[in-house]
């Protein structure tokens, strides 16, 4: 090749480890009207020219990007340059709302109500990781025995954790910001209301530092590729060594997901939206007393079974029918293998998991230990926790009946 070229072999050497350096390309990221030609050609030429293990790895298509629902264009003198809109609101701003207004593919609509709302939302963001961090300093080398709400806490990090990286691997960007910006928070914010009558104990104060140090590493790690400048602040300021955007991403721990401490607080959530909904149907305020009623464990035979037809794809027909054919008093059965079949069906998806996995709930201890996150959630003065079927459970007998698993019976006074 130097021979009939007559380009040095050094120079000829050079091009071809630079070229191996770039081939095969991991990702194109081109627009979305230039998949009729541009694009299409960029295959046939690939594969004319190179063999297989130097073609595109992907082509990633992006959507137009709308300026107040209109696509920018000269002629309609609507188009913002990027270093203007970047100075306006800051490029983390930019960079965000972008992310948050359509996937990949889908035409991303900026505003000014948007960019505003997602400014403000990283402002607070910043100074509650940074008081979060602050607790972190507090935190021992290895953490005390934790509660429920701290086993709860750590397990759904790192299903955040897994999710963002499965959306970022998967090009899933809008869902990945949603989780590190908004639901991450919501999550955090729950925990520490779960704890903060904790937080005068000592002992219990140190464990709830490691949790949240274990929360502010990740967090700063999983924002990084979404706000980078303001992840590289917050990365010097808790103290990190280097730069985020070089430090290792944030792997699940398998051994800190806890499938029980995330049922427990979903089954309690269930109960405070049951109890809410009653409260605003009555047209009243803060309860004076919220009396709940678990159902019999043996309740969970019917909608273990309803969950497990569900999931395998069986009509509410057809689980009822298999119901009926076993039962004596027929029409009771059949009112009673419809309504588990609905309350199966409503009931969130990993909760049908956790039931088809585990069998059932044990409804009283779980909403015992939660009593006092119930109450607060609510505004009662008092929330007590009974069995529905027991002979020492006094009064409201009638409410009592209707308890169902995972729907508890619930009788309230103002």
């Amino acid at each position: 090749m130097a021979e009939k070229t007559d380009v040095p072999v050094r120079v000829l050497e050079e091009l071809r480890r630079e070229f191996d350096y770039w081939y095969p390309l991991d990702s194109r990221h081109s627009g979305k009207d230039l998949i009729p030609n541009h694009l299409t050609f960029f295959i046939y030429n690939h594969v004319a020219i190179f063999p297989e293990e130097k073609w595109p790895r992907q082509i990633v298509v992006n959507g137009w990007l709308l300026l107040c629902g209109l696509k920018m264009s000269k002629s309609k003198g609507n188009v913002i340059p990027l270093r203007v809109i970047a100075r306006v609101y800051g490029p983390d701003t930019v960079r965000a709302a972008i992310l948050l207004a359509a996937e990949v593919g889908q035409d991303a609509n900026f505003t000014d109500e948007l960019a505003d709302s997602v400014l403000e939302q990283l402002r607070r963001l910043e100074q509650f990781i940074y008081r979060l961090a602050e607790l972190g300093k507090e935190a021992p080398r290895e953490p005390g025995k934790l509660t429920l709400a701290d086993k709860w806490m750590l397990s759904r990090l790192q299903r955040h954790i897994a999710h963002v990286t499965k959306d970022m691997e998967e090009l899933r960007l809008r869902d990945a910001a949603n989780v590190v910006l908004y639901l991450l928070e919501q999550d955090v914010k729950k925990y520490l209301d779960l704890v903060s009558k904790d937080l005068d104990n000592p002992d219990r104060r140190k464990t709830i530092a490691w949790v949240a140090g274990k929360i502010v590493d990740a967090w700063v790690r999983m924002l990084s590729p979404i706000t980078p400048h303001l992840a590289e602040e917050m990365w010097s300021r808790i103290g990190g060594e280097g730069f985020v955007s070089l430090a290792e991403w944030p792997k699940a721990e398998e051994s800190l997901i806890d499938e029980d401490a995330e049922a427990a607080m979903t089954l309690a959530d269930i109960v405070v939206e049951d109890v809410r909904r009653i409260i605003k149907a009555v047209g009243k305020e803060k309860p004076r007393l919220v009396a709940i009623y678990t159902a019999p464990p043996q309740g969970y035979t019917l909608l273990h079974k309803a969950i497990k037809d569900i999931q395998s794809g069986r009509k509410a027909g057809e689980f009822i029918k298999a119901i009926v054919e076993e039962a004596k008093d027929r029409q009771r059965a059949a009112e009673e293998a419809k309504k588990i079949y609905e309350l199966a069906a409503r009931l969130p998806r990993e909760l049908q998991d956790y039931i088809a996995k585990k069998g059932s709930i044990d409804e009283y201890n779980t909403l015992s230990s939660l009593k006092e996150y119930i109450a607060k959630q609510l505004g009662a003065r008092k929330v007590t926790i009974q069995h529905a079927d027991t002979p020492e459970t006094p009064n409201h007998r009638e409410k009592r009946k209707a308890a169902l698993p995972t729907r508890p019976a619930i009788h309230i006074e103002f």
